[in-house]
């Protein structure tokens, strides 16, 4: 009795052995397993899926279909920036950096990436990198009036205090009485913006 269990002991502790071999074997096999080649098409499929969704103001959607775009192809710079875009509109602030500084180093030259990274830096109050950020725009585009302000805006920010409402005129090439606030002009308390100027100053001390 003592004999047998021994032998079969002996026999399990062989298998064993063996498991633990064949084991060894499919990790290295697994290791030696090719990576999985670019599928170019398929990530340009559904990174057009997901320009279609950030047209709909949907980015959260957007999102996903950019990170597949770059699981099938990780070299789709164009891919990244999208996703960075994204990221930013949902205001995920750390991964949009993140995301759109590689998107610059791949794609130095094109302005959206530099463009994007600069707004991502102003949410992160970071302005002189924003700044930095936005001047690589006019290099590469010099008629970027929109980089020009949040240089200008960053450098120098400021507070709009609204102490009326409404607008007489009737100017033909206006349309904020009809979008905002008509043509019945109303006028604010001097306490009530005195203590908006008040609240302005400690929300925004920089300023």
């Amino acid at each position: 009795m003592v004999l047998g269990a021994g032998a079969l002991v002996c026999f399990f502790g062989a298998i064993g052995r063996q498991v633990v071999r064949g084991m060894g074997q499919d990790k290295t096999a697994a290791a030696k397993k090719p990576e999985r080649k670019p599928n170019a098409s398929e990530a340009y499929r559904l990174n057009t899926l997901g320009v279609a969704h950030m047209n709909q103001q949907r980015p959260a959607d957007a999102q996903k279909y950019f990170a597949q775009a770059l699981e099938a192809d990780p070299k789709f710079a164009v891919a990244r920036l999208n996703l960075g875009v994204a990221l930013l509109g949902q205001q995920k602030l750390e991964a949009a950096r993140a995301a759109l500084t590689d998107a610059t180093v791949e794609l130095p030259n094109d302005p959206h990436g530099w463009y994007n990274l600069g707004l991502a830096l102003k949410d992160s109050g970071e302005p002189e990198k924003g700044i930095v950020a936005f001047r690589r725009v006019t290099e590469i585009t010099p008629n970027e009036a929109d980089a020009y302000y949040f240089i200008g805006y960053l450098k120098h920010p400021y507070v709009s205090l609204y102490t009326g409402r409404g607008c007489r005129s009737k100017c033909t090439f206006c349309l904020w009485p009809q979008t905002v606030g008509g043509h019945r002009y109303r006028v604010r308390s001097v306490a009530h913006v005195v203590e908006e100027i008040r609240r302005a100053k400690s929300y925004f001390p920089q300023v």
